[in-house]
């Protein structure tokens, strides 16, 4: 069932209020996050030094997480390459470095929206060059824009 709602919310059919598919879409990448964030893949060994490496980055990005930073800056601040940034990423969470970091910054818009913050609000608090481009990013992400996402819940 959860499933079915899934793929028709991504495709375009979804026939429900729309409720519970806001809900998943809001959901999924809070989820993808936390199973990333387990370090639990089968290449991954424990206690590893680029394990290590991998969670400080990892905390680097939480704490950053209204700074904005390209992947270049987060590079930087860890003393080492994006390449190997971009490695350590699809090797223990299974997804891009960028992504990783915009799924951080969408759960705390998410956050923030919920604490009922604006939308200029957040925009300013996450270091967006503006409102409008907060709001593509969060459309991007979510499949709406942040004002009807927090319209729709709270219905």
């Amino acid at each position: 069932y959860i499933f079915d709602k899934i793929y028709n919310f991504y495709h375009g059919d979804d026939t429900s209020d729309g409720r519970l598919s806001l809900e998943i879409s809001a959901l999924i990448p809070s989820f993808l996050l936390n199973l990333s964030s387990s370090g639990r893949t089968p290449q991954s060994s424990p206690n590893t030094k680029s394990e290590g490496e991998y969670k400080r980055l990892v905390e680097a990005m939480k704490e950053s997480v209204r700074e904005n930073l390209s992947l270049e800056d987060i590079a930087q601040r860890s003393h080492t390459s994006v390449s190997y940034v971009k490695y350590l990423f699809h090797r223990y969470a299974g997804v891009g470095a960028k992504q990783y970091y915009a799924t951080i910054r969408l759960n705390e818009a998410i956050k923030l929206l919920e604490e009922g913050e604006s939308v200029t609000e957040v925009s300013a608090k996450l270091n967006f060059s503006s409102p409008e481009y907060f709001s593509l990013f969060f459309k991007k992400q979510t499949g709406l824009p942040p004002g009807r996402w927090r319209s729709e819940l709270k219905k």
